[in-house]
């Protein structure tokens, strides 16, 4: 189940063809209460790349009319618009052995919205990744293959180095969850990861270019900066920015490098391998909301969140934690509710599938990871501000809080396994 999936069973259905390559079905990633999750134009000339029958085309007044002809439906006597409500009633019907089925429908000017019934989402989705935890996800489609990565160091520029090594950590972490094992001997596939186009590397293997680390300035590869320097101005930055915490000199400054090691994965390796990042000493980079700082303080606050509800439970604030089978999901109903789940806890395993290209040769974008970790983390975020999460513990409110709980979880262990594939180790709070 995933939201390519949900868009070819619509298209199959309305059209009776199968592997329609077409964007003609919009996904809808904002307003979902509103507007629906998907919409497409009733009008039929605006599907004659897929329907190339011009008689058909010029004879049928809507999709939808089309539908119900090949459905072997008589339309002549009734109006467009009843067509249009006849063809959705049999598409709803049509739809209901899916995962999940079609809800609900508005017209809106030339195009028909379709909310998908949510409720077999919001349980299916936030089970599975609660019973697999970093097993979600996992798109195994070798049969033991073997692939070996390597590094050809930039002898001019430490942080280029640092790159190319940050970009293999994730690429065999990418690759592992693909079902490859990461070994050096009688393996099908050797990649050198290297910033020179034409330079000698081992027989055997093949060459994977990766840009270099420039400096933002002066737009040249950056090579004054050592990664010590680099990491240190990091450090006195963040310091600085937090000098009114008061913590353990020793807890502090573990703290500190956590931070500057998600902020540096995050500048290498939130564009793609093939393209050059650039570093600088601008505050903004740390503070905001694309970058290691934001996505380690989202998942200090599930984690606080969680947390509480733990103490909550010990003092007979809460009572335990319900089984999953005992949820009622119907609780979840919230519009960024269902964006997280709809567009990232169900897109998950889609994303890792994305991330690896098998042939002919390999190619991998843990820049897909960072796009995706930060867009689910402003989305949480969002939802934070919105929803009130723990409450006070009265009776009618205990079953939505246990439904979030849940959520939380589900986010929290998608959240763990994408910074888990870049190497970025969480920190307890912010």
């Amino acid at each position: 189940m995933n939201i390519q999936c949900i868009v070819k069973n619509v298209l199959s259905e309305l059209t009776g063809m199968d592997d329609v390559n077409t964007n003609i079905i919009r996904i809808h990633t904002k307003n979902l209460n509103d507007f629906g999750d998907l919409s497409f134009p009733l009008d039929l000339k605006l599907w004659k790349y897929i329907i190339k029958d011009e008689a058909i085309i010029n004879t049928t007044r809507n999709i939808f009319e089309y539908y119900l002809k090949r459905n072997d439906k008589d339309t002549t006597q009734y109006s467009e618009a009843e067509t249009v409500i006849m063809g959705f009633n049999l598409l709803q019907s049509s739809s209901k052995p899916w995962l999940p089925s079609l809800s609900s429908q508005y017209l809106n000017s030339d195009r028909f919205h379709l909310f998908l019934y949510r409720y077999n989402v919001f349980h299916e989705v936030i089970i599975l990744v609660n019973k697999e935890k970093s097993r979600y996800g996992q798109h195994l489609i070798t049969a033991e293959q073997r692939v070996y990565l390597t590094v050809n160091e930039d002898p001019e520029s430490e942080l280029t180095t640092a790159r190319l090594h940050q970009i293999k950590y994730a690429c065999e972490k990418l690759l592992m969850l693909h079902g490859y094992e990461i070994e050096e001997d009688n393996v099908a596939y050797k990649y050198c990861f290297t910033t020179k186009p034409h330079e000698k590397i081992n027989e055997n293997y093949y060459r994977y270019v990766c840009g270099v680390v420039n400096n933002s300035a002066m737009k040249t590869k950056e090579t004054d900066l050592t990664c010590e320097m680099y990491r240190q101005q990091k450090i006195i930055t963040l310091d600085e920015l937090n000098e009114e915490k008061v913590v353990d000199s020793d807890e502090k400054k573990s703290w500190l490098e956590a931070i500057t090691e998600a902020i540096v994965t995050f500048e290498f390796l939130s564009v793609k391998p093939s393209c050059s990042p650039s570093v600088t000493d601008s505050n903004k980079r740390i503070t905001n909301e694309k970058g290691g700082v934001f996505v380690l303080y989202n998942a200090a606050r599930i984690r606080a969140i969680l947390e509480k509800f733990s103490e909550g439970q010990l003092s007979g604030i809460y009572p335990e934690l319900w089984n999953l089978d005992r949820i009622d999901f119907a609780k979840l109903h919230s519009q960024e509710e269902w964006e997280i789940v709809y567009h990232y806890l169900l897109e998950y395993p889609e994303l890792i599938k994305k991330s690896v290209k098998h042939k002919p040769k390999h190619e991998i974008y843990p820049n897909l990871i960072c796009s995706f970790l930060i867009g689910l983390c402003k989305k949480f975020s969002k939802f934070y501000r919105k929803e009130r999460i723990l409450t006070d513990g009265s009776e009618h409110l205990i079953p939505t809080m246990m439904a979030r709980v849940w959520l939380l979880k589900a986010i929290q262990i998608v959240m763990t396994n994408c910074m888990n594939i870049l190497g970025i180790n969480e920190v307890t709070k912010m």
